[in-house]
């Protein structure tokens, strides 16, 4: 239902490893910022980071500028909640 983060990180680790898995080449960008929101609803900034910063690389491979800021932000939000405030910063 709504507000189930732990199933929708759980549903969308199953659509990630329809994909193949991992966080490169054939993986919808999507799916990972959405795995990574989700991730960070439930408080657990550390594991969302690598999410968002494979989303952005895969927007950027895909010329999607704007999405790849969205992701870029959000990795440096997650990155202070999780206390690496000088990390967040150069992000």
């Amino acid at each position: 239902g709504l507000g189930d983060w732990e199933s929708a990180v759980n549903d969308y680790s199953r659509a990630i490893g329809l994909w193949g898995g991992g966080r490169g080449e054939g993986i919808n960008p999507y799916t990972l910022t959405f795995r990574a929101n989700a991730l960070g609803r439930l408080g657990r900034y550390s594991e969302s980071v690598s999410d968002y910063e494979a989303a952005e690389a895969l927007f950027l491979k895909e010329r999607d500028l704007k999405r790849a800021v969205d992701s870029r932000a959000n990795r440096a939000l997650s990155l202070y909640e999780t206390g690496a405030v000088k990390e967040a910063v150069k992000a």
